[in-house]
């Protein structure tokens, strides 16, 4: 307990103010320098939330900072992250998670490697995200049933910048959509290839 550290009481106060110090980014990084000064940390934390804001806004993402949250999992050492969903009137589910992670992999350098290293990832909480999407169906927020995506083809490799915007014009229409990974002969062979894939249509770029 904060209350019964043997702190003067401004520290002790400061420490419970951080304690609850969660919220917009730039909101709580203003607050981080109040209490603890200008320092190069505070700067780069604003500079990668800003950084991210603008695709985080476009996605339909709000972002929060939460200078206390600490993973189950004492592998990071650097900036670390959750999404949270909430679907319907379920209470917030935590459907993904990841970080820094560059001592861990440093381990692994030898000595010659360590101060280099770098590692980052994040994994997907498969079971909460499959509830939240049945109990969206449940709800009736689904009024048809969901089709296959659409498998977006090319015929040369010289064609994959044309391939991933239309993928991404599909993605901004709603649609769901998959790539190719590599190049295929005919129309005919695209759509082969959506069949075995279990995809509702192709789109081949001649």
């Amino acid at each position: 307990m904060i209350a019964a550290l043997p702190l003067p009481e401004s520290q002790r106060q400061g420490l419970l103010r951080l304690m609850r110090l969660r919220g917009e980014p730039a909101a709580v990084l203003y607050q981080l320098e109040q209490l603890l000064g200008p320092c190069l940390l505070l700067e780069n934390l604003a500079t990668t939330l800003a950084a991210l804001a603008a695709t985080a806004a476009a996605q339909g993402v709000s972002l929060s900072f939460d200078p206390t949250f600490q993973p189950h999992y004492a592998l990071y050492d650097g900036l670390v992250m959750k999404v949270v969903c909430r679907g319907g009137d379920s209470a917030p589910v935590e459907i993904a998670s990841g970080g820094r992670y560059d001592a861990l992999v440093g381990r692994f350098c030898g000595p010659a490697g360590q101060a280099t290293a770098a590692g980052m990832g994040f994994s997907f909480a498969v079971e909460p995200i499959r509830e939240l999407l049945d109990a969206t169906a449940s709800a009736g927020s689904l009024a048809s049933p969901v089709e296959g995506p659409i498998l977006v083809a090319y015929g040369q490799a010289s064609q994959l910048g044309l391939a991933l915007d239309q993928l991404d014009a599909l993605h901004s229409q709603g649609k769901a959509a998959e790539l190719l990974s590599s190049p295929c002969a005919s129309a005919l062979a695209a759509d082969e290839q959506a069949a075995r894939r279990g995809c509702a249509s192709s789109l081949w770029i001649a």
